[in-house]
């Protein structure tokens, strides 16, 4: 999973609007939009922003994003199982 991806799945699990995200944010719908589709790439103040909105710290959206990518080596199963506590905790917020 890339970021973009990463911020999608997390921004539905919340039931948050692409266009609330944005304007929390300070962004257009359309630039939170490409971020989402991976055409653009937020700098580390739009994922605080991004994650503030969502009320999730802004690590799991990196998480999620390198738990979901990294597929293969030594650490796979212990980022799935980071993974599915992070998916848990959502449900439970």
């Amino acid at each position: 999973m890339k970021l973009g991806q990463a911020v999608k799945t997390l921004r539905k699990k919340r039931g948050i609007s692409q266009k609330k995200v944005a304007h929390k944010s300070g962004i257009t719908q359309g630039y939170i939009s490409l971020i989402e589709k991976n055409k653009k790439e937020p700098g580390f103040d739009l994922i605080d922003k991004i994650a503030n909105t969502l009320d999730i710290p802004p690590q799991l959206i990196f998480l999620m994003a390198y738990s979901q990518s990294n597929k293969s080596g030594r650490f796979k199963k212990p980022l799935r199982n980071i993974a599915l506590a992070a998916d848990e905790i959502l449900r439970a917020i």
